[in-house]
């Protein structure tokens, strides 16, 4: 279904996942975010045509040690944050955003094997409370946030 690279190696940043906010995050945010190191964005294309992309960050949680069964655990907890992902209008509903987020978690785990990190942390719009939830990924309670334990 195509290739997933940094950023920097996309063919271009044309790209339309049909929703105008996140079009133009992609668009304006994404390689100043980059150039200023504050987060990475991956991006799925096929040819000369981005099919998707996701952005990782490094992130904290303040939760309670326990609700990860972790007593141990610090305040706060270390994560990497799964801050935007889109896939391209005509290619959705075929697999690309499960690829992308496998993608995801395995970079997340990458880093987790050389630097204290538990949690791969999303905040999911509503309507996708259900596809993250499918993929493992926990509600925390009283936050608009999911996480999914990573590094284990």
């Amino acid at each position: 279904m195509g290739k997933i690279v940094p950023l920097l190696s996309a063919p271009n940043l044309e790209f339309d996942c049909g929703d105008k906010q996140l079009n133009r995050w992609f668009r304006t945010k994404a390689l100043q975010n980059e150039a200023a190191g504050f987060s990475r964005t991956h991006v799925m294309h096929q040819a000369n045509e981005i099919v998707g992309f996701y952005t990782l960050s490094a992130a904290a949680i303040d939760i309670e040690a326990t609700a990860l069964g972790e007593p141990s655990a610090p305040d706060p907890i270390p994560a990497i944050l799964l801050g935007r992902m889109a896939v391209a209008a005509k290619f959705q509903s075929v697999g690309v955003g499960k690829r992308l987020l496998a993608d995801a978690i395995d970079k997340a785990n990458l880093v987790a094997e050389d630097v204290g990190v538990a949690l791969l942390m999303v905040h999911p719009k509503p309507t996708a409370i259900d596809y993250y939830r499918q993929r493992g990924f926990i509600p925390i309670r009283d936050k608009d946030m999911m996480y999914l334990r990573i590094g284990n």
